[in-house]
């Protein structure tokens, strides 16, 4: 008994150990150091800021620090607070920044401002506030383009670590895939956008199509066919120009369903219970949704080895650019071939 206390002992110190030194052998000392340079050359600004601060003898020069840090709170606490979840860079540049500022007023406000001029005080804090603000939104990424109710982002591949050469090359195929859809319109969006980022930032994906259009309240059966395509067609050129599939289609796939649950729900392929109470009406909803993936994926790969060439050339220009829009993009599209059963929404259907 003692030797197998002496066992689990030993075994529970060896594992402890290979833990602790598996945890500092990962961490991310790039992040870390990059973090704590950050914050230590802001620290570092406020502090020469706050040594040296002091209040101006002039009358327009005190009205221009007191209207500014007035304005600069306003800068730096409720607008990032309002538009990013993600306040830490938005708060740390922004109180650098603001506390920089009043601090120059007062060494070089009476200076600047030798005669009273309302009109220039004015200038002066509108300027002085538009540093402040520029700064605080340092760290906001404004999030992509709606369209529906898509998310945060349209359709697209989120992110939430460092950028690889594998992910630009899913990225890149993901989006060039959802795209490519679109030479399904007998008219292009004019507003069509498709982009593949090349790093990483805080809106949460690293790559969008936007196409402008605003939804309709009823959605029209052919629209609804096409649009379940669109959202399957980022994981299909995945495996069309890849050979594989990333885990970065959630969003896409959620999307796929609600859509397909209406789709369905409207009896389009037969009986589908809108709100299945049985366990046999929750498997034949099942067996309904599963049957029109599949359909709809073999759509797919169909269309992607028929415009494959099509498709590759989209994505290395992607890679090398970044995002297409207008007439650079849309040259690619005249060059898909779609499959017969291919749903084609017209133009009078994606008009406001």
């Amino acid at each position: 008994m003692k030797l197998f206390e002496n066992f689990l002992r030993e075994t529970r110190q060896k594992r402890f150990w290979r833990q602790l030194r598996h945890f500092f052998v990962f961490l991310p000392y790039g992040r870390i150091l990059k973090e704590t340079g950050r914050l230590g050359a802001c620290s570092l600004i406020m502090w020469v800021s706050l040594h040296l601060f002091r209040t101006p003898e002039h009358y327009d020069a005190v009205l221009v620090q007191k209207f500014v840090m007035i304005s600069g709170l306003f800068c730096i606490l409720i607008y990032p607070l309002y538009l990013s979840p993600n306040t830490y860079p938005s708060l740390l540049y922004g109180s650098t920044a603001y506390i920089a500022v009043l601090s120059a007023i007062g060494i070089f406000g009476d200076k600047l401002i030798d005669t009273p001029n309302l009109a220039i005080s004015v200038l002066f804090v509108i300027a002085l506030t538009q540093f402040i603000l520029t700064c605080s939104k340092t760290g906001i990424s404004y999030c992509n383009p709606l369209r529906h109710d898509h998310g945060n982002y349209s359709y697209g591949t989120p992110v939430t670590t460092r950028v690889t050469v594998q992910d630009r090359l899913f990225i890149a195929a993901h989006e060039a895939g959802h795209a490519m859809v679109y030479a399904a319109f007998d008219e292009y969006p004019s507003n069509l956008l498709v982009v593949a980022k090349a790093k990483a930032d805080n809106s949460g994906s690293l790559g969008y199509v936007q196409d402008g259009l605003k939804p309709h309240n009823l959605d029209e059966k052919t629209m609804a066919e096409w649009f379940m395509l669109l959202l399957l067609a980022g994981n299909a050129g995945e495996r069309s120009h890849t050979g594989h599939e990333s885990l970065g289609s959630s969003n896409d796939h959620a999307r796929w369903l609600k859509t397909a649950d209406s789709y369905l729900s409207n009896l389009t392929r037969g009986i589908y219970h809108m709100h299945p109470k049985t366990k046999e009406q929750v498997e034949h909803n099942e067996s309904k949704l599963i049957a029109l993936k599949a359909e709809q994926q073999l759509m797919l790969d169909l269309f992607f080895d028929i415009n494959r060439s099509v498709h590759n050339d989209m994505v290395n220009e992607l890679r090398s650019r970044t995002f297409l829009k207008g007439d650079e993009l849309f040259k690619f599209l005249d060059r898909v071939v779609l499959p017969e059963a291919f749903p084609r929404p017209k133009k009078e259907l994606i008009q406001d």
